[in-house]
């Protein structure tokens, strides 16, 4: 009698405990993998881009995240790029304000929401600044020669079942 009144203090202790400390496992963060923009067609695999005398390498095969920038769902601006062509993101320029951009890691999903896009000059890299919260910044060349850069800002949505 003693024992079983025991086993059931400690059970019902270790309830009590789970309801004040609750604990949770949360997946390390990690690099993007894939990147999906369904109203514009784009879903690409997304590799790391080291950087090779002072710039970012830019793929062929896919988009590209800058190494060094945060990573998906943290806090800060994680930086993903490709090419103009059409295979990459020569539709980029499509994108319109609220479309969703998916990220998808080894473990986890990120759904983004555009808020901005505007065309610069390539020197201008305070579009690559963090504003201090989780976002994505999406750009590619654009122009006759290529010499502008069409940059996407979105946020990270903090209710991924809202969209």
């Amino acid at each position: 009698m003693i024992r079983h009144n025991l086993i059931g203090f400690f059970v019902a202790f270790g309830l009590l405990v789970s309801l004040i400390f609750p604990t949770s496992v949360q997946a390390v963060p990690s690099e993007p993998e894939k990147i999906i923009i369904p109203r514009i067609g784009i879903s690409l695999p997304v590799s790391v881009a080291q950087i090779v005398f002072d710039t970012w390498e830019v793929h062929l095969d896919g988009a590209s995240f800058g190494e060094g920038s945060p990573l998906p769902g943290t806090n800060g601006n994680a930086i993903i790029f490709s090419h103009a062509l059409p295979e990459l993101f020569g539709n980029l320029n499509r994108i319109k304000k609220n479309d969703y951009v998916h990220i998808f890691t080894n473990d986890d999903w990120y759904v983004y929401q555009v808020y901005r896009t505007e065309t610069v000059n390539p020197d201008k890299t305070s579009v690559l600044d963090s504003n201090g919260s989780a976002e994505l910044t999406l750009y590619t060349c654009v122009g006759l020669d290529w010499s502008r850069r069409f940059v996407v800002k979105a946020k990270l949505l903090s209710t991924p079942e809202l969209y």
